[in-house]
């Protein structure tokens, strides 16, 4: 029985474009939630002060 990583890369040769999508999109997803946390910190901020 394949495992989900198998079933997910049917059809994808390795190289292909989707796999190199897939990985850059996990490489930027930290720096992408840390972004979005820095900035809802700051509107918040920015509307504490008058």
């Amino acid at each position: 029985m394949a495992n989900s990583g198998e079933l997910r890369r049917c059809g994808a040769a390795p190289g292909s474009l989707e796999e190199l999508w897939t990985s850059l999109l996990q490489i930027l997803e930290i720096p992408i939630l840390i972004y979005h946390t820095v900035v809802s910190i700051l509107i918040r901020i920015s509307r504490c002060i008058p």
